[in-house]
């Protein structure tokens, strides 16, 4: 597996084989890349939501461009998705299947194999087909991945992976300092069996807190 800088990767996430994740890209909760009969590839600034199901078959690998958004329960099997698409809530794209940039992929839609959707279209049902051709859909598709991007700079500084809640306000703690390696405080030596010092920020009045694991 290869990741990418400023990724964030849910804890429950499972990810097996032959994968490799961009920069600044999100896989979270629940979320499957099961990269054991080929190889999948997730391009940068790309997010993988709670519960999706990304898997390759032996003919198939899966490739996710840039700036794409796979929707909370979607399944991408074997599948082409291009930079800018949004994959959308519960949809499926199956093997051998395209999506051209631009596109979105409606909630609930299914893909069948080897369908190739042109760029900038807006497909829907069961089989999928293009509704229409519109090349503003960048736009929002754009404006979602990047709400994800910030998302993960976020967690990753701790304000909601950890579960912090300020004891002042019970606003949401971010982490901004994290190991024993602070800046010197006069008359104050972090003794051997803390192992780890984190600091937080409320984000709501500012209450600034330690948080510390220790080995006893």
């Amino acid at each position: 597996m290869k990741v990418g800088k400023n990724t964030f990767i849910a804890k429950n996430a499972v990810i097996i084989g032959d994968v490799e994740i961009g920069e600044k890209c999100s896989i979270w909760y629940n979320a499957i890349l099961r990269a054991d009969l080929n190889r999948i590839y997730i391009g940068d600034e790309s997010n993988i939501q709670d519960c999706c199901v990304i898997h390759c078959s032996k003919e198939n690998s899966v490739t996710i461009g840039k700036n794409v958004s796979v929707g909370h329960g979607a399944i991408v099997h074997g599948a082409k998705i291009e930079d800018d698409c949004i994959i959308g809530i519960n949809s499926t794209v199956l093997d051998g299947s395209k999506i051209g940039k631009g596109s979105i992929v409606a909630a609930n839609a299914i893909v069948l194999p080897n369908t190739v959707i042109p760029p900038n279209s807006l497909v829907a049902g069961v089989p999928a087909k293009v509704i229409r051709e519109d090349e503003k859909l960048i736009e929002e598709i754009r404006k979602n991945s990047s709400i994800y991007v910030e998302l993960a700079e976020r967690y990753l500084k701790g304000g909601f992976e950890e579960g912090k809640k300020c004891p002042v306000c019970n606003g949401n703690m971010e982490k901004i300092a994290s190991g024993k390696d602070f800046p010197p405080i006069p008359f104050i030596k972090i003794p051997d069996w803390i192992k780890e010092v984190d600091a937080y920020k409320c984000n709501s009045c500012g209450f600034v807190g330690l948080w510390i694991c220790h080995s006893l």
